[in-house]
């Protein structure tokens, strides 16, 4: 049988706003454990006679989730670097496109281009700049499974101190989500991270992440 304290970390770490929520102390706690008491009594099958218990829980999931946030909150970017005019083309992977990738990267290396690869089991994505999809339509003969265009990006680098900070990367994607913003893709390596967003979004974009992570 559940425990109730397991029921209750496990409602508030698969609901993201709760769990947002309660890291930065925007709930109230004592209504909050009224709203949960069913959804626990469910879950665990037991019969809770108040919401005390679950108040008292609340208060230290609150206090635990707190002292992650603080850490996290004082993340500093060290360089924003923003990109405009690229293009978002995605393809069947197959041996054909392959051998045409790597004809086009050869050719890009005399051009000052912009170019990302995202590879999956089945798909390639490319986000290229003006003079990359120049090039690009001379050597992939393929029709992309999906184009987009007047897309920008911001790259956020950080220092490598922060690379085994838990859950860093998802606050920082989750700023960018409350503010509405539809991502269009996301690349990483090991300190940077990038955004790829319609070219009306990036303003959003870019004032959020810079006056939360470097204001």
């Amino acid at each position: 049988m559940k425990k109730i304290s397991d029921a209750l970390k496990e409602i508030i770490s698969n609901n993201q706003f709760l769990a947002y929520g309660l890291s930065n102390k925007l709930l109230n706690l004592t209504q909050l454990a009224k709203y949960l008491k069913p959804l626990i009594e469910t879950r665990t099958k037991k019969n809770l006679k108040s919401a005390s218990a679950l108040l008292m829980m609340l208060s230290r999931l609150q206090k635990e989730y707190g002292k992650k946030i603080k850490a996290i909150n004082k993340f500093k970017i060290n360089n924003i670097t923003a990109y405009s005019g690229l293009s978002i083309y995605t393809y069947s992977k197959n041996y054909s496109f392959l051998a045409q990738l790597s004809k086009l990267y050869a050719a890009l290396e005399h051009y000052n281009s912009y170019i990302t690869l995202g590879q999956g089991t089945d798909e390639i994505t490319l986000i290229i700049n003006e003079a990359g999809s120049n090039e690009l339509k001379k050597y992939i003969k393929d029709q992309p499974k999906h184009f987009s265009k007047n897309i920008s990006a911001l790259s956020v680098k950080f220092s490598e101190k922060y690379h085994h900070e838990s859950g860093l990367l998802y606050y920082l994607i989750q700023e960018v989500a409350l503010q509405g913003i539809n991502i269009k893709e996301i690349a990483s390596t090991y300190t940077e991270i990038i955004f790829y967003v319609d070219e009306k979004d990036f303003k959003l974009l870019f004032d959020t992440v810079y006056n939360r992570f470097a204001g």
